[in-house]
């Protein structure tokens, strides 16, 4: 195999400095990914019938049908690894076949496939070429130093391959991106990832809903679900929800308020506002101060980075928001009475505990007590500046009234930052600075060059939820938890090919 590159601009303004990578293999018969999927069927089906139930073989054929699918709307086997990673379903420990050696998971088999398809299709596609972007270096980058570190630890240290499986697999969901990058071509495919989303939180949205009547003595949604604590305040009457998928509920209420400000969609009005209405009650019952934080902060970035005629449109949105708002509140008090205004008191008394001192001083605050944790960390960067401890290593010993039964900590950090330099060294962290400042450079640069009032609202709500996302994991580790990283990996492959699409060519070059 032999390789030929060669760089194109998508912009005479160096809007997009994409790079089209033109590979060229062996010619592979025509059908190639088809035979790949024909030989994974095959094989699929042979290993289930000799070693495993009827119940088994029925579900592989279910798979590879799946994967067919797939194979032609890859869009979808994106929004399925978001639906194992970030909906309603249990932890992958729940759902991981024993393979010896450890667990396979179904977004172990979608992230291969659709990687492996990338390739297959590259060399049985003669206008099937790679696309590149600025991202790509640093991404890989940390997925590298953070690979590498720890198979470092697993060599000279006490860390254990089982040990760091489950960080390994949070960490490797970040080559989504590659995904999205490189299978995401046309308009259509980006519109129905991000429908999907849209979909799929609205759904975990109502799952909260009916989980706060319900209340934490009845627990349906896997998660925390509890009875609701402000700096030792405690409301009884009010149930705090944080499922798997509250993830994707933040995200996909920023980028409906972006979208409803901007009007970008003609039709489907009703169904987005419907939208918008249980994400924002979605993201109410998560109770997380962080969350609302930062929707405070996109409001107000909207209004800063909105020329004239966009902000009349911004500011008549959020009165029709507030006008909602105020008469659903009336109309829930009227119809519930004391539930709606338990909710709405202790909803106020959350986020006014923020401008309290005591938040901020008390060692003993929800925001402070995990203070002790730098303890342990900082020292831990110090003898490991470089490579860090590897993905899964423990930080810090057993703290009592800290850890418990129920939770042992001793390799989660809070602070996603620390996190990773405790994991992966200064160099992993480097690498994750380097596409952190680019891609919000990226964003807020070229976000307001694009031709499309859609492509507008898609850029700027990718790159605010991005930021929002900066905000809160200083109190948790969002960056590199499983709930995060493949939705982040897909936000920002879903703004980089919203740049190439809607630049100034339409299409993908096919200059080689």
């Amino acid at each position: 195999m032999r390789s030929v590159g060669a760089a194109t601009s998508l912009s005479n303004s160096k809007a997009s400095r994409y790079i089209v990578i033109n590979i060229r293999f062996q010619r592979i018969p025509v059908g190639a990914y088809q035979v790949l999927l024909a030989f994974i069927a095959g094989g699929t089906l042979g290993a289930a019938t000799v070693f495993a139930s009827p119940w088994l073989t029925l579900a592989a054929v279910v798979s590879v049908i799946l994967l067919f699918i797939i194979a032609k709307m890859p869009e979808l086997g994106i929004l399925g690894i978001l639906v194992f990673t970030s909906t309603l379903l249990p932890g992958e420990a729940n759902l991981g076949i024993n393979i010896g050696f450890g667990h396979i998971y179904p977004t172990d088999i979608l992230l291969l496939f659709l990687l492996s398809l990338i390739f297959v299709r590259g060399s049985a596609e003669p206008n099937f070429k790679l696309v590149g972007t600025p991202l790509d270096i640093p991404l890989f980058g940390f997925v590298f130093i953070a690979f590498f570190s720890t198979m470092i630890a697993i060599l000279f240290s006490s860390l254990t391959p089982q040990q760091s499986f489950g960080e390994v697999r949070n960490i490797a969901n970040y080559l989504v991106f590659f995904a999205v990058t490189n299978l995401l071509r046309t308009k259509k495919q980006v519109k129905t990832l991000i429908n999907g989303i849209l979909a799929l939180a609205s759904l975990v949205s109502v799952a909260m809903i009916v989980q706060y009547v319900l209340g934490p003595s009845n627990q349906l949604l896997p998660g925390r679900v509890e009875i609701l604590v402000t700096e030792k305040s405690s409301f009884t009457d009010v149930t705090r929800i944080i499922p798997p998928g509250y993830s994707l509920v933040f995200v996909a209420f920023i980028f409906l308020c972006v979208s409803h400000c901007y009007n970008e969609i003609k039709g489907h009005r009703f169904w987005l506002l419907m939208s918008w209405i249980l994400t924002s009650l979605g993201v109410l019952l998560t109770f997380k101060r962080h969350f609302w934080v930062a929707v405070i902060m996109v409001f107000l970035l909207l209004i800063v980075l909105s020329k004239r005629n966009e902000l009349k449109r911004i500011i008549g949105w959020l009165f029709s928001a507030s006008s909602i708002i105020i008469i659903g509140f009336a109309l829930a008090v009227f119809v519930l009475g004391k539930p709606v205004l338990d909710l709405a008191d202790s909803s106020v008394e959350r986020l006014a505990s923020l401008t309290k001192p005591e938040t901020y001083l008390n060692p003993n605050s929800s925001l402070r007590w995990r203070d002790f944790e730098y303890e342990y960390a900082y020292p831990q960067i110090i003898a490991h500046p470089l490579l860090g401890l590897g993905l899964g290593a423990q930080y810090r010993p057993f703290v009592p009234h800290r850890d418990h039964a129920n939770y042992d900590g001793r390799g989660f950090i809070h602070n996603g930052h620390v996190w990773i330099m405790v994991k992966t060294g200064l160099i992993g962290y480097f690498a994750m600075l380097c596409l952190i400042v680019l891609f919000l450079y990226r964003g807020f640069r070229y976000w307001n060059t694009l031709s499309d009032q859609t492509a507008r609202a898609i850029g700027l709500g990718c790159t605010l939820v991005y930021l929002g996302m900066l905000v809160g994991t200083l109190v948790e580790p969002m960056l590199i938890e499983r709930h995060w990283t493949a939705l982040l990996a897909v936000i920002m492959g879903i703004n980089e090919t919203v740049i190439r699409l809607y630049g100034d060519h339409e299409q993908i070059p096919a200059r080689g």
